[in-house]
């Protein structure tokens, strides 16, 4: 059992860190750029911040930033490529893209939504442009020298390679629900935003980091350690940080932290806590030296307070009209959500996470209190709550008719992804209770499960190719 075998986790980790590598690898360069989702805008913080810019500046009473031209034409370039269906990439401008050079001047002033996120949220794509400059002649400190094409696919590679190290290193780390992490690990769409510029993978460490800290409490049911402590120091730290819609599920540690003498539970609670307040203090930092919201905002938020009463209503009509479009855009949705993958790779996917539910139930495992799966189903209710709140005050108000709107727009499923290993946690059972001479009988489906993940990988590998290049 992996529980048990500690070399036994660490190959099962380098073998899933290096199918996320091999996949993702592919991922990254067979979506053009730009067509992950809002790389657009991510991407244009990433050049801000990695040519020296931390803030944006005022010019005629607009917040923004002066980007390079040749930045400007790069991004038009593609631009034509997203929702059009029939514009197709090759080879030949995909070469030409990545030899082309660039300067750094002269530059025109712009806005993009993302020009206040904090820095620290894009330090794995930062730390791929760096390593881009450092590997080839392109850099953004050399006018003469800068190819955005480069520097745009190092960006995709350091979001690849961070959550792939985190991966493994969580798959080492964990004395359970190994075959759950995995799972959603190669899942199609988290492989796909693990290949994209944005900051997403940095939210997913934090809730990896968090759920480590969580089954480890649960399973031994003891003080967290020093080091438990400091991961989940660090992981509340970026859950306030960046997206801090995902801090309801530090709720699970609630039952971990009881279940620990009172002096442990209260350090627990109070890391937790003072982490979570000092990265939201930081996360707030930019967005406040950048500017007062916009005038639809307030006029959003003026009309939630006015009849507070309304957002049960709001959220249950939302998830009534909009359920069956985040489960498919939460397996596989790719491009500007216009690449959906065929109902069948839906189905898959499904079957391989019942497969992973039935893997982590077989061996002899101690079971998940009652408590902790309340702990966990409250948290994913309130961040999914959160997600949606927050949407609808930033989002929603810039469509049509927004203010106001009966329901939330621009919730996708990709935003459920750090969900999924809670939940399969607060599903799980013991397969030995229930069904003994089963789960005496039943082998080690992890080699089985794996499997059935690559070739869904390579499925949706192969329904991108047709989308972008055939």
């Amino acid at each position: 059992m992996l529980t048990d075998d500690p070399i036994a986790r660490r190959r099962l980790a380098s073998v899933v860190a290096a199918m996320m590598l091999f996949f993702g690898v592919l991922f990254v360069y067979v979506t053009p750029p730009y067509q992950g989702p809002d790389e657009t805008a991510h991407f244009a913080r990433v050049a801000m911040i990695a040519g020296g810019d931390l803030l944006p500046d005022m010019k005629d009473g607009v917040k923004g930033i002066a980007l390079p031209d040749s930045l400007l034409r790069f991004e038009k370039r593609h631009a034509a490529i997203q929702s059009d269906l029939d514009a197709k990439y090759d080879y030949k401008r995909l070469v030409g893209e990545m030899r082309a050079g660039a300067s750094l001047r002269p530059k025109t002033f712009t806005t993009f939504v993302t020009q206040s996120t904090s820095p620290l949220m894009y330090a794995p794509s930062l730390l791929g442009v760096a390593a881009g400059s450092l590997l080839s002649a392109a850099s953004f400190a050399e006018p003469d020298a800068v190819n955005w094409a480069t520097m745009f696919y190092f960006a995709r590679l350091g979001n690849l390679f961070a959550l792939a190290i985190a991966v493994a290193a969580a798959l080492v780390l964990l004395p359970r629900f190994h075959a759950a992490l995995a799972f959603v690990a190669l899942m199609p769409m988290t492989m796909f935003l693990s290949a994209s510029v944005q900051y997403d993978s940095m939210s997913l460490i934090a809730c990896l980091g968090l759920f480590v800290v969580v089954v480890r409490g649960t399973i031994r049911k003891g003080p967290l350690s020093r080091r438990e402590l400091a991961l989940l120091a660090v992981s509340a730290f970026f859950l306030g940080h960046g997206k801090i819609v995902y801090l309801p599920l530090l709720l699970a540690l609630v039952p971990v932290a009881l279940a620990s003498p009172r002096r442990d539970g209260l350090l627990a609670f109070g890391v937790a806590a003072g982490a979570a307040l000092l990265g939201l203090a930081g996360g707030l930092l930019f967005p406040l030296l950048s500017g007062a919201p916009s005038d639809l905002v307030d006029q959003q938020v003026a009309f939630l307070l006015a009849d507070l009463a309304n957002i049960p209503g709001l959220v249950w009509r939302t998830l009534a009209e909009m359920h069956g479009y985040y489960f498919r855009t939460l397996f596989g949705h790719f491009g500007w959500l216009d690449t959906a993958v065929p109902p069948s790779l839906l189905v898959l996917t499904w079957g391989v996470l019942l497969l992973a539910l039935v893997n982590d139930s077989r061996g002899p495992v101690r079971r998940v209190s009652a408590a902790t799966r309340i702990a966990i189903a409250a948290g994913i209710v309130l961040s999914l709550v959160a997600i949606m709140l927050a949407l609808y005050v930033i989002w929603t108000p810039t469509k049509p008719d927004g203010v106001g709107s009966p329901i939330v727009i621009g919730v996708q499923g990709r935003y459920l992804i750090p969900f999924v290993p809670f939940a399969m946690m607060a599903l799980s059972f013991n397969l030995r209770r229930i069904a003994p001479k089963l789960a005496a009988a039943l082998p080690d489906l992890l080699p089985v499960q794996l499997a059935l993940q690559a070739a869904a990988l390579a499925a949706s590998l192969l329904f991108l190719l047709l989308r972008y290049w055939i």
